[in-house]
């Protein structure tokens, strides 16, 4: 199992290490496993840079979410949230020392939440949120000194005051952002709300006046304290539709940044990450017709503007939050589909490359709803901590915090030092061969060697691409006739199926018999041929972009593979053969052949 298969297989993880292998969920409804009061169901380990499910401590909840999370290492890490206790709901905070985690001892500030946490060391955190009094919301600020956490009073304006977002900078600066309902002010709904903290208090910061109806800062981020920003939403006193807010803190005062055509957008900011006064990003989402989309604007040092990013038709999208670090952008969000069973949250993670926010692989959790709240960078390309909740069913009465995590867990591992004796150092597929084999994806045969001449059959290049992938679902009700429960290449081509990713053939056939039901065949000891092995990859990466200009002479645009062959091909990941060959004359621009119905080793 050499050639185009094992090279697309490695490239396509290649590019999942770099933030694009994008998982497109399954259409089968899971049974849901039973409710442990915290603890997320964690995918068996194994070697590779994926997301995984970090198993969480139980709460008493039966109902709790986490909002946020801040890793200052891969051995600390904060996640806040709350939990649903005596029909209300109290702050929770998560703590993760070493390898344990641990439910952290709070204040006793009663009924409320906690809605975002930052660090300024590990021994100056600040969380913020909102308590509910008898006489409506009321700011909520924490703060953590390495020993214990203390609440630190805060002002809480008008008749109600919210915090949604929080920068710690220094031991002297920091910042929160929210709004608050003034009460007396006829036709506006509510204001900005700014908190500065300067060491010894907070206190109330200068907004100039925005002229609007309903005014939501949902986040804050900074490098110093003459770069400040904050975003969200407003809506002006004419009733017209929200539309994003960028503010930015000059001198003592806050002034709304101008956001180009990205200000006509109907929509909002969630979050904004910092990377340097040069680079600046914020998320959210945007309304297209009937549909929330995907929003990311840039700050270049001199104006904003938005990029592309990643959106779906008849899909609801949305980013939550945003982090970045040395040029690496992540957000994460969640995506929202009717289905004939009701509407089904799936989690988003996008990667910022080449100009564009792309989709990584999410893991899913909860069979229905999945949604990720919170995002931080510890090293961009090999540790990233997410968080947010799951449960089984839009109505359902019960949900769990949820922690996902990025990082290869062999990494400090001793080396892999797989050989086979047919597949030396100096061979051209070496690298992929032995890679995909010491993470477990393939393997060779018990005499030590790989047989990199054998065709690929349509059984493994399933196992090949379902196991590059980290797909590892249940395998689901059988779909074809001729692969059954317990077969060689079952869970692979299940997982692959129930996706969207590969097809059968109608029974009736040759030694096909329509069974009861008629289901299909999938012929798994059918070879595989470089078309197939495009489509197949391509998908399983959720590559859905315009295909582009055509890129080789036998793969026109209509033919079969047009689409998958030109994905993966302006991505390096496959190549083609120079015309003038025996049967593949140059055309005009001399494009490459590929022999799309060539087998592959």
């Amino acid at each position: 199992m050499k050639g185009l298969a094992i090279k697309l297989a490695i490239s396509t993880m290649g590019l999942l290490l770099v933030g694009l292998l994008a998982v497109a969920s399954p259409t089968y409804a899971q049974t849901p496993g039973k409710h442990t009061g915290g603890t997320a169901p964690q995918a068996p380990e194994t070697c590779g840079l994926a997301w995984r499910t970090v198993t969480t401590p139980a709460t008493d909840s039966m109902y709790s979410e986490l909002e946020d999370i801040e890793a200052l290492s891969a051995d600390n890490v904060w996640t806040v949230g709350y939990e649903w206790l005596n029909d209300k709901g109290y702050p929770l905070a998560l703590h993760r020392a070493g390898e344990t985690w641990s439910k952290a001892s709070l204040p006793d500030t009663g009924p409320g939440y906690l809605t975002k946490v930052s660090a300024a060391s590990a021994s100056d955190i600040w969380a913020v949120g909102s308590r509910t009094t008898q006489l409506g919301a009321q700011t909520l600020i924490l703060h953590y000194n390495g020993t214990t956490w203390a609440e630190v009073s805060s002002p809480h304006p008008g008749a109600e005051s919210w915090l949604y977002g929080v920068v710690a900078l220094s031991a002297n600066n920091a910042f929160a952002v929210g709004e608050y309902r003034p009460g007396d002010e006829p036709g506006v709904w509510s204001r900005p709300l700014i908190l500065k903290w300067d060491g010894a208090t907070w206190t109330t910061d200068s907004v100039a006046d925005l002229g609007a109806h309903i005014t939501t800062l949902y986040g804050v981020d900074g490098s110093s304290p003459s770069e400040v920003w904050a975003v969200g939403r407003s809506e002006m006193s004419d009733g017209s539709d929200f539309h994003p807010l960028v503010l930015k803190r000059q001198g003592n005062q806050w002034v709304s940044s101008p956001l180009g055509n990205a200000g006509n957008l109907v929509g909002s900011l969630r979050s904004i990450a910092v990377d340097s006064s040069n680079l600046i990003w914020a998320a959210g989402y945007h309304r297209d017709g009937a549909d929330n989309n995907t929003l990311v604007l840039r700050w270049n040092g001199s104006s904003w503007s938005a990029e592309p990013s990643y959106s779906a038709a008849g899909h609801e999208t949305a980013l939550q939050d945003i982090d970045t670090k040395q040029g690496t952008g992540l957000a994460v969000g969640y995506e929202r589909v009717a289905t004939d069973a009701g509407d089904r949250v799936t989690p988003l993670i996008l990667h910022h490359v080449a100009n564009t926010w792309m989709p990584m692989s999410a893991q899913e959790v909860g069979p229905i709803v999945t949604v990720l709240e919170g995002i931080s960078i510890v090293s961009a390309n090999s540790d990233v901590w997410t968080a947010g909740g799951y449960n089984a069913a839009l109505d359902q009465e019960w949900s769990d915090t949820l922690v996902q995590r990025y990082n290869d867990p062999c990494a400090n591992q001793p080396a892999c030092n797989l050989q086979f004796s047919d597949v030396p150092t100096g061979s051209t597929f070496y690298p992929y061969v032995r890679c995909l084999a010491c993470q477990g994806v393939l393997g060779g045969y018990a005499n030590g060697t790989f047989k990199p001449g054998n065709n690929v059959t349509r059984g493994q290049l399933a196992k090949i691409v379902a196991n590059a992938a980290d797909f590892n679902e249940q395998s689901g009700p059988t779909l074809f006739a001729d692969v059954a429960p317990g077969s060689t290449y079952f869970d692979y081509v299940q997982r692959l199926a129930f996706r969207g990713i590969i097809g059968g053939y109608t029974c009736g056939g040759p030694g096909e018999p329509c069974l009861e039901g008629n289901p299909k065949y999938f012929r798994p000891n059918q070879n595989a041929t470089r078309g197939q092995i495009a489509k197949i990859v391509s998908d399983a990466a959720g590559f859905n972009d315009v295909p582009g200009a055509q890129m080789f002479e036998d793969v026109a645009p209509g033919s079969p593979f047009f689409d998958w062959v030109q994905r993966l091909a302006s991505r390096n990941a496959l190549s083609g053969y120079p015309c003038g060959g025996t049967g593949e004359a140059c055309g005009g621009s001399n494009l490459p052949y590929f022999r799309p119905n060539q087998n592959t080793t």
